[in-house]
């Protein structure tokens, strides 16, 4: 009788233990079943809150988001086909248009000779101002002077009936040492810094008191080493940098004059594929990635029209493969990517 007693005791319980399991497995086979489709409507109702709300936030801002989105439209516009209504850019001057243009640059850089030259054909008395200079003409109209001859030059403007509106600066972008930074000799690095960037610095500190206040001034950059970060290019990065700092300078410091800024990419010049002799990656034709925009800005300072679109263009100019990929994203992309670039 204690035995049946027993097992019925133990069958009672393992009865209720078993009843047990099978409602908690079926609790947790529904919670699982009922839990996506709850989180989802979760997610749907958030969803419609989140429209809802930035559907209210549109309709009250409208206003400012029409005219915002109608003044982007208008600028894209406007940059595309101003253009076509501006006046032309002859080839060359007229005959009697006596426009004067001062080259800071040395003639030996292949980029300040091609500058010196296309200016020269178009029509401008060109004067070429470095400290290797012989003090040689080649034309009445190409004049080539040493910085200790400026005196000369001012004195020469105010004597002649000549519009002086332009100095171009062109530190050199293919002659620079290349070597680590550790290697290279302190002359070498100061020859260069005096010869690309304090050289200029003198000539144009004493050329602004005897210039119009509103003279248009175009600085050149070697830029591609300082904004990919390229190294064993200290010379021309140290030369990039000041060039850069001497552009906010000059226009802070004199905010009527027009300053510009043009990033040197890889050019090709005649024969040679580029510009920057570390690199061999052939390079934009100089006449159409440099000279002819150069020249077209040269010329607009002396037009209205063309003049007010420059502006409307920006004061940093690009001239070359890889100068505006390397202003913006330079910094960003590994130095082994920049031989798919060009």
């Amino acid at each position: 009788m204690a035995a049946d007693a027993v097992d019925r005791i133990f069958d009672k319980c393992y009865s209720l233990y078993s009843r047990a399991e099978k409602a908690g497995t079926r609790l947790l086979e529904g919670f699982y079943d009922s839990a996506p489709e709850a989180s989802e409507n979760r997610d749907i109702r958030a969803s419609e809150n989140a429209l809802q709300t930035l559907w209210k936030g549109i309709k009250v801002h409208k206003m400012a988001i029409g005219a915002a989105l109608g003044l982007a439209t208008g600028a894209v516009a406007l940059y595309h086909i101003l253009p076509r209504f501006l006046p032309g850019v002859p080839q060359h001057l007229a005959h009697n248009d006596q426009r004067c243009v001062l080259i800071l640059g040395n003639m030996q850089d292949p980029i300040t000779r091609s500058i010196a030259m296309d200016l020269y054909r178009r029509g401008f008395i060109i004067f070429v101002c470095s400290e290797q200079s012989s003090g040689r003409n080649d034309d009445e109209s190409l004049f080539h002077i040493n910085r200790s001859e400026l005196p000369k030059f001012i004195e020469f403007l105010q004597n002649e009936d000549l519009s002086f509106q332009n100095i171009v600066v062109v530190p050199n972008s293919a002659y620079y040492p290349s070597s680590q930074f550790t290697t290279l000799s302190t002359k070498a690095v100061k020859t260069e810094i005096d010869d690309n960037f304090l050289g200029h610095l003198q000539v144009l500190s004493k050329l602004f008191q005897h210039v119009p206040t509103d003279i248009q001034i175009v600085l050149l950059t070697p830029s591609l080493s300082l904004n990919f970060g390229l190294p064993c290019h200290a010379p021309e990065i140290f030369v990039a940098s000041f060039t850069n700092s001497l552009y906010k300078v000059l226009r802070a410091e004199f905010p009527r004059a027009n300053v510009f800024l043009g990033h040197l990419g890889v050019l090709q010049i005649a024969g040679s594929p580029s510009n920057y002799k570390y690199l061999s990656y052939a390079g934009a034709n100089i006449s159409d990635a440099l000279l002819t925009p150069l020249y077209r800005l040269v010329y607009s300072k002396n037009t209205f029209w063309l003049r007010i679109w420059e502006k409307i263009v920006g004061s940093v100019r690009f001239f070359g493969k890889g100068s505006r990929t390397g202003l913006f994203f330079g910094n960003w992309l590994p130095i082994g990517i920049i031989r798919y670039l060009f």
